[in-house]
């Protein structure tokens, strides 16, 4: 009962097929996808922010005229 089992894993070499291929092709399409939408966030973020600034330019030149 207290004897130590080792168990080995031997590697084998596996011939390739579609879906060995297809995965990280869509892993890679996945990642550049939501870059892609974190980048279009950021800049709508700044578009935002940029034209609230411009507003309030507006405004105070107004109130200064």
């Amino acid at each position: 009962m207290d004897e130590d089992t080792e168990q080995y894993v031997t590697l084998r070499p596996m011939r390739h097929d579609r879906f060995s291929v297809l995965i990280p092709l869509f892993n890679f399409a996945a990642n550049t996808v939501e870059y892609a939408g974190d980048t279009l966030r950021t800049y709508t973020i700044m578009l935002a922010q940029h034209s609230a600034q411009k507003e309030f330019d507006r405004r105070f030149e107004r109130m200064l005229k």
